[in-house]
Parts: C-alpha cells; structure tokens; sequence
C-alpha cells in the first residue's frame, strides 16, 4: 500500500491536499492509531485497517465542534471491525 494513512484519510473525507488541513488531520491520524493500539489492534498492513482508521477519524473529524468533543455514538459497524482486527495476525509495525 503505497498510499500513506493520511492520503486514505484525505481521500475518504474528499478533501484536496492542504498543508494546514493535512496537520490537523495527521493529528487525528495518529490518536486514531493509538486508540486502536488501545482497543488491542496492532499496526497492520490491511485494507480493514485503514478503513478502521478513516473511520474513526471521520467521526471525530466531523464531530469536533460537538459539546462531547466528537466522542458521539461509534459509526455503525466500527466495533465490529475493531473486534475483528484485534484477533488478525500483525503484519507490519512499519509507519505508513
């Protein structure tokens, strides 16, 4: 996977490259890592990761200027997905 996490982000999101976009959502990129690292998801080299990723920081991206800090009601299936990963052999502890 040649694209990095936050190029997936970006994409997912329909946002254009931007320099100061790009630093707040590298941001959440990387608490979205840790809070998946968190929830037992190791780093892993899958399109369900990334996925898990964009999610996650979708959500809080999208949700930022709510009263709970974009901490709403998980996206539908995220859980699950999180579950799954959490039992998936870990790939790669390489930086995307």
């Amino acid at each position: 996977m040649a694209d990095t996490l936050l190029d997936r982000v970006r994409t997912y999101l329909r946002f254009s490259e931007s320099d100061q976009v790009d630093a707040e959502l590298q941001m959440y990129v990387d608490a979205a890592v840790e809070y998946l690292e968190n929830a037992g998801v190791s780093k892993l080299e899958s399109e369900l990761y990334c996925q898990a990723i964009a999610m996650v920081v979708a959500q809080w991206y999208e949700n930022r200027l709510d009263d709970n800090g974009g901490l709403g009601s998980p996206v539908v299936g995220l859980r699950s997905i999180i579950t799954q990963l959490s039992y998936c052999k870990e790939v790669s502890h390489e930086s995307r």
